[in-house]
């Protein structure tokens, strides 16, 4: 075993914590020697209970943690430990980073210029139309959006992104082998084929409900801010948020009427200081001077590509959006369905049919299929 695999296992004993973690790390420097000191010992340095210790002991010779390797193996899981140099380098300045992230996809240098848009599971259509349309706008730009995977907001956000061809991150509050939800199966593999799906958690840890405020410090923890659309009071979006301001992350909040039940919390983030804003613009214009120079130079050298979203345009054609909007007002069709409707031609159908989402006009389901939004023009 190297200390790669200690790490791990550290990261896999039940109660304990990431700080008591980082305690005992930081006492022995190398993590093999935790795992050889006595019990006694491990209760004195770190303050954890005996029988936490007992079990640290014992862990690297236990039959899950030998299966743990083995997934990691057999599903080709990237592991990233808190000493290696592509960790995120933003997650390491909060006061808690995971000491190991498990990672699908991949993380890149480019990702550090992200910024979190989360909200609630349960929102107004208005919510999920602002997060999609955000989140796209944001992407447009360079910027990487990171969220939860949930249901409503979250789905919406990591969606926005995807319409825009551009990188967005899930972080999970369970293990890479749980998707949460289910059935946001079909939006896990595309952002694992554009971006990374993320978790500090043993590959088949349950979602448990303790989980989120974790996952919540890493969401804000990647980003350069948080962007926060439709929240209630003591929700899961408004801790990400107080994480954030912890942290030294800007929050900006999204304003809605009052008296909806997801606007109290949003509202009350605006009066107690967060950025009011209404789009991508008033965001982009409240980032740091640098990181919008990083922004123009990423667009002139081609990073982000001006081409790309001229030929986009120009493969768009009236008459094949309404040809999709008649097919898909029949029934719900699979990408490949609709391939085959049109006889086999894919030129301009993927950019038509973005074009159609963007508008509101048609909508992707959880699994996978269009079919026309309740909302659409």
């Amino acid at each position: 075993m190297d200390s790669r695999d200690y790490l791990i296992a550290l990261n896999m004993v039940e109660g304990l914590s990431t700080l008591k973690v980082h305690k005992l790390l930081k006492y022995y420097k190398n993590p093999c020697d935790i795992f050889k000191a006595s019990a006694i010992e491990l209760v004195r340095i770190a303050g954890i209970k005996m029988e936490i210790a007992q079990s640290l002991r014992l862990f690297p010779s236990s039959k899950s943690f030998s299966q743990e390797l083995e997934l990691i193996d057999k599903h080709k899981i990237t592991i990233l430990i808190i000493q290696d140099d592509e960790y995120p380098s933003i997650l390491k300045q909060i006061s808690d980073p995971p000491i190991v992230l498990y990672i699908r996809g991949q993380y890149l240098e480019a990702d550090k210029l992200a910024l979190a848009v989360v909200g609630s599971r349960k929102s107004s259509e208005y919510g999920l139309k602002t997060a999609k349309a955000i989140s796209l706008d944001l992407a447009k730009k360079g910027i990487v959006i990171v969220s939860g995977l949930a249901r409503g907001i979250d789905t919406q956000a990591h969606q926005g992104a995807l319409l825009a061809k551009g990188r967005t991150l899930a972080v999970l509050g369970s293990g890479l082998l749980k998707i949460y939800p289910a059935e946001n199966a079909t939006l896990y593999n595309e952002i694992v084929a554009s971006g990374a799906v993320i978790s500090e958690f043993p590959l088949n840890c349950p979602p448990y409900r303790y989980n989120f405020p974790r996952r919540n410090r890493i969401i804000s923890g990647l980003s350069l801010g948080v962007v926060v659309i439709e929240a209630r009071q003591k929700s899961g979006s408004l801790i990400t948020a107080n994480m954030a301001l912890e942290q030294g992350r800007d929050v900006f909040a999204i304003p809605h009427r009052v008296g909806f039940f997801t606007s109290s919390g949003t509202n009350d983030l605006i009066k107690q200081g967060a950025v009011l804003v209404q789009g991508a613009k008033d965001i982009i214009d409240e980032l740091n001077p640098e990181i919008k120079k990083y922004l123009q130079y990423a667009v002139k050298s081609g990073t982000i590509t001006q081409d790309s979203q001229k030929v986009s345009t120009k493969l768009q054609s009236k008459e094949m959006q309404e040809n999709l909007c008649e097919l898909i007002s029949l029934q719900a069709r699979t990408y490949q369905e609709l391939v085959i409707c049109f006889s086999g031609k894919e030129e301009g159908l993927e950019n038509n049919l973005t074009a159609l989402e963007v508008k509101g006009i048609i909508e992707k389901t959880s699994s996978g299929k269009f079919k026309k939004s309740n909302t659409g023009e």
